[in-house]
């Protein structure tokens, strides 16, 4: 007699000789990192931190890096000008702005003569003005500063594919094994 073809173990004749036993199933397979042809991604985890970068002057935050922030002292040159308000000649006054960068020389409206600098609204009469430095007003002063460091977060990406299996021994328990058949080859007696 020769043997039958495979067939499922619960289809085969209760009084038949079985001769061939083995089990087909599907096994999972699982990588991390790069993602091989035919792999499917399954899994995104943030699995630690990049590199800290900074100090930045402003909040880096995305929603996704880790920041903090430190305050700092910084040492700040701040420049004094004013601009006359009124008749200068009959001493109506004048308002004086204190900013922290320097105003670049410009030609003024009087033809070019004078010591007359950039164009600046001013805080007082909301008029944008030429400035005039104030003699010996530059100074320097300490300022806390807050300034931000970050990380970007560092993923590991998780791929997996069913890969289809033959087995002589029962494969029940093996870790990422499912859709096990019994198979069978038999003699009818």
């Amino acid at each position: 007699n020769t043997a039958s073809a495979w067939v499922k173990a619960e289809l085969a004749p209760s009084d038949a000789k079985i001769v061939n036993t083995k089990w087909t199933y599907t096994l999972t397979e699982y990588q991390e990192v790069s993602k091989p042809m035919g792999w499917g991604q399954y899994e995104k985890k943030r699995t630690g931190w990049g590199e800290t970068q900074g100090p930045v002057q402003n909040d880096p935050s995305n929603g996704e890096r880790n920041v903090w922030t430190e305050e700092k002292v910084e040492t700040v040159k701040h420049y004094k000008y004013y601009h006359n308000v009124g008749n200068q000649w009959q001493g109506a006054g004048r308002h004086e702005i204190d900013i922290t960068y320097a105003l670049t020389k410009t030609n003024s409206q009087f033809g070019g003569f004078g010591n007359y600098y950039g164009t600046y609204k001013c805080p007082s009469c909301n008029q944008t003005n030429t400035w005039i430095p104030i003699p010996n007003g530059d100074y320097d002063k300490d300022e806390t500063i807050t300034v931000w460091y970050y990380q970007e977060p560092v993923y590991t990406y998780y791929y997996k594919k069913d890969v289809n299996k033959e087995s002589t021994t029962d494969p029940t328990g093996t870790e990422g094994a499912s859709n096990i058949q019994k198979w069978v080859q038999y003699i009818e007696k």
